[in-house]
């Protein structure tokens, strides 16, 4: 049997070391992307609830919303609730089950039939009204479809950044 050179040996060893070193930071840079991409679905779904709050008032005890409150924004939909969980303004996704209970100040994902969906709620009471919901939802699958694609890519794009000689 014939044994490698050192030279051999010394270019398996650094190639094993680098696609190690690539792996490690191709993970953390995927992480850390994922969480960025969800904090800054969360921010957009808190602002457009807080948005929302500006829009709504009350007179002689009827609800007032205005007609230029945004129901649906950069793939976040909007929609206004009464005390009793009944729909008073805005749209909800086909595909999302409505029934979800509400949980004020949480951002919490919600399993549909095919899909899974981020689900932020707040609730105030408005002078004159009473107490009013408002449910800002978007698919979970939107930020998790970008990072595979992405993922994807790196795997296609490592064994060539690996291969690569100077």
């Amino acid at each position: 049997m014939k044994r490698l050179s050192i030279h051999l040996k010394v270019t398996l060893w650094f190639t094993l070391l680098m696609v190690l070193l690539v792996s490690i930071v191709l993970a953390f840079l995927f992480y850390t992307g994922a969480q960025s991409a969800l904090e800054e679905t969360k921010s957009q779904m808190m602002d457009m609830v807080a948005a929302g709050w500006r829009e709504i008032d009350a007179d002689d005890g009827e609800i007032e919303i205005d007609d230029d409150l945004e129901y649906f924004k950069d793939g976040i939909y909007l929609s206004v609730y009464d005390a009793g969980g009944v729909p008073l303004y805005g749209s909800v996704p086909r595909d999302f089950d409505n029934s979800a209970v509400f949980a004020p100040g949480q951002l919490r994902t919600i399993p549909s039939m095919q899909k899974s969906w981020y689900v932020y709620d707040e609730q105030n009471t408005i002078y004159g009204y009473g107490t009013v919901w408002i449910r800002s939802v978007s698919a979970a699958n939107q930020v998790d479809s970008t990072i595979s694609t992405l993922y994807r890519l790196a795997l296609i794009v490592l064994p060539f950044l690996c291969c690569l000689r100077q």
